[in-house]
Parts: structure tokens; sequence; C-alpha cells
């Protein structure tokens, strides 16, 4: 069992990175559970409103054959800290590089590792040159970078 992937953002103009990092995050547990920023706190965290409201973004995330679960997220009781701290993901995936966004703006990091959990980057290569690795490849590498058993 390799256990539960998370990804968390606002997915607003749903693009091929999105995608990308969700196929990513799926391929490296039994389970992808997307935490969708509502429409305040996305607009909070990027001083702007979503071109799209919350309802539309989790029907287009939702509908996505890679992703198993989506949790809308907030500054209050259902805040992305106290949302991973009950799912206790075992990878939680930004889009960009562990340097920005994986954090993003409150300190998911340190909750997922907690849980002996990894906080991975998705290779922004697997949009930009369409490469398709496998996804055993792809768990292969990152389990590995994160020390932990391959999962399989």
């Amino acid at each position: 069992m390799r256990g539960i992937a998370a990804v968390a953002g606002t997915f607003d103009v749903l693009h091929a990175g999105h995608i990308a990092t969700l196929q990513f995050a799926k391929a490296l547990g039994d389970r992808l559970i997307v935490l969708l920023y509502n429409d305040a706190l996305s607009t909070r965290l990027k001083n702007r409103q979503p071109i799209f409201n919350l309802v539309h973004r989790k029907a287009v995330i939702t509908a996505l054959r890679c992703v198993d679960e989506v949790r809308v997220c907030d500054d209050g009781v259902n805040s992305l800290e106290l949302i991973l701290s009950e799912l206790k993901p075992r990878f939680f995936v930004g889009g960009d590089p562990i340097k920005s966004k994986v954090d993003e703006a409150i300190d998911a990091r340190s909750v997922v590792e907690l849980y002996d959990g990894a906080v991975v980057g998705a290779p922004l290569l697997l949009a930009a040159n369409e490469e398709r690795l496998s996804g055993s490849y792809v768990r292969k590498v990152i389990y590995a970078e994160a020390g932990l058993d391959n999962g399989e």
C-alpha cells in the first residue's frame, strides 16, 4: 500500500500543467485527494478572485479520472493544516519545484512531516516536454529521493 497523495490549490482555469501534476501525484499513491481552496482563500493567496467559482472548479476537478476525492479548504475549521493532519498523506505534491508554492502561505511541510510524509515537487518537464514517464518509474525516483520504501 502506497498510501494517500494530496495536492492543494485553486485549479482556476485548469491547464496541462495542472493535469500533469495531478497525474504525477496519483502515480505516487493509492488515492489522490485534491484539497481545493475556496474562493476567499484563493483570493487571499493570489491577490485576485478566481475566474471560476468554487462550485465550477470542484465539478471540473471531481470529473478527472485520476482524482479520488476533493475536499474544500478555507481559513477556518477546514484549513489546509487541519485537513492534512486528518488525512496524514504519505505525499503532499506541489505543482512547482519544492522551493516555491508547495508551502503556499502556510507551513504544510511541517504538518506532513509530522506523520512521516514527504513534500514533493512535481517535475514541470512532464507538462512542458510532454514526456511520458511510467507511474512505476516516477514512484521509484520519488520514493528513493524521500528515503522511503518503493511502496510496491
